[in-house]
């Protein structure tokens, strides 16, 4: 599998759970992605590899900073000048390295190194480390714009034959309409990124070279509205003219065993040169998992929330402050307890309206500006992994990661909390993954 805008990697925690139940055997053989924390957090979660910066080379340095564009928020590059960061390499690389070590080996001498901590273009040397490893190990690409290239030299040769692409909404969303970003697929727009799918498929067809042999794309519900459907309607005409055909359909979490009600578009594109497109794909999904009597995992309430409030750090991290503003959220949000089935849609925010529920905590306390808490909280960051179909000991990688990219970020003003409640809701939900994959395995004979 070739995953594009990978995140935390939902798609490689399906394949992941169907290989556990001996289903199907599979490889990631790259991913693309650019913002430096998700990264990080999916080479955590599904790699887990420590650094050995005693291999990392120069070289190696030099050509990541000068080949791959970066983003620390998923939303524009990071200036980075390369000049500058390479003389600053090749002058201090060996003392660097040692210092590298020393503050990984003793955490508390961060003081020690100032070279090390050193910021050019608000980063420095221990955050460039991490990254870099967290892209290698990921095998990723880096930005999927005139991705080509880097395509053809770190993925192509390896074959694969599932590409997914869960390009950005917020030009496709509801929630961009508020914000003014609502301008479809279109150049220069985050959610226009589908172009670059698109030029990446054309170029390998053009050059006569191997297709990947299965397509699946996710995105808001939105992207099949009056205002976007048009635009969708023409990128289905493009895959058919490619080889494909697609079959494509809006499917709901909360029917795929998940608490979490999320409505999302799926389409699955299959290279079979017969031009089929098929609006039916929920109905089609369910029809083989019913027949193939295949259970999905069915989440629980009690296991998804800290309903007790055990994980202080997480529940104190989603206190709600008892503030007019969030009076109103805490009176319009959903009151999560035992008796909850289904809760509302995950998005990259919960301080906000609407968000994904809210949960009684009782803690009195005050901020530094003295203003109290109220005795309720949002979702934590651990729920909302979870709610999304991400385990427990997925979520504790995330967060060790987070909390140390924080850390070497030496920005306390960053809390991990936020990066990761908007990991999560960035993710897909999967559950429905994992049914999508299942019926692609079960989808004839001559294309298993």
């Amino acid at each position: 599998m070739f995953e594009t805008f990978s995140g935390i990697g939902a798609q490689h925690k399906a394949l992941s759970n169907l290989k556990k139940k001996e289903l199907l055997d599979y490889k990631v053989v790259g991913t693309s992605d650019w913002d430096v924390f998700s990264v990080q957090s999916y080479a955590a979660i599904h790699f887990n590899k420590k650094i050995n910066i005693k291999k990392i080379t120069l070289e190696e340095l030099i050509n990541f900073i000068e080949n791959y564009n970066l983003s620390k928020d998923g939303k524009k590059p990071l200036k980075i000048e390369k000049n500058v960061w390479i003389a600053f390499l090749k002058q201090n690389f060996i003392q660097l390295k040692h210092e590298f070590i020393e503050v990984e080996r003793e955490s508390n001498l961060n003081q020690k190194y100032p070279l090390l901590f050193k910021k050019t273009n608000n980063f420095n040397f221990i955050e460039l480390v991490y990254w870099y490893h967290s892209f290698k190990i990921t095998n990723n690409i880096g930005s999927i714009v005139n991705s080509y290239e880097r395509y053809k030299k770190f993925v192509y040769q390896q074959h694969p034959n599932l590409l997914t692409y869960s390009f950005p909404c917020q030009d496709l969303s509801t929630a961009g309409n508020f914000h003014g970003f609502n301008q479809g697929i279109k150049a220069g727009t985050r959610s226009g990124l589908l172009l670059e799918i698109e030029k990446l498929l054309k170029t390998l067809k053009e050059n006569k070279e191997e297709l990947p042999k299965f397509l699946v794309l996710e995105n808001v519900k939105n992207l099949i509205s009056k205002q976007h459907k048009a635009s969708f309607d023409d990128w289905l005409k493009t895959l058919k003219q490619l080889g494909y055909s697609t079959y494509w359909g809006v499917l709901n979490s909360h029917e795929f065993g998940m608490i979490q009600a999320r409505n999302r578009v799926f389409a699955v594109s299959i290279l079979d040169n017969k031009g089929v497109i098929n609006s039916h794909l929920d109905e089609l999904v369910k029809k083989t998992l019913k027949a193939k009597n295949y259970k999905i995992k069915q989440q629980k309430t009690t296991s998804i929330y800290d309903l007790k409030n055990t994980d202080l750090e997480e529940s104190l991290w989603a206190q709600i402050k008892d503030t007019p503003s969030r009076k109103r959220m805490i009176d319009a949000g959903l009151l999560i307890d035992e008796s909850i089935t289904k809760t509302p849609t995950i998005s990259t925010k919960q301080d906000r309206l609407p968000n994904a529920g809210i949960l009684e905590f009782k803690y009195p306390r005050k901020d530094i500006n003295d203003i109290p808490y109220a005795s309720y909280r949002f979702i934590q960051p651990k729920e909302s992994y979870r709610l999304m179909g991400f385990d427990a000991k997925d979520y504790e990688k995330a967060k060790a990661m987070m909390k140390k990219a924080v850390k070497n970020a030496k920005r306390i003003e960053t809390a991990p909390r936020d990066i990761l409640w908007k990991q999560a809701g960035n993710s897909l939900p999967v559950n429905v993954m994992e049914a999508i994959f299942f019926w692609i395995i079960n989808y004839k004979e001559e294309v298993k």
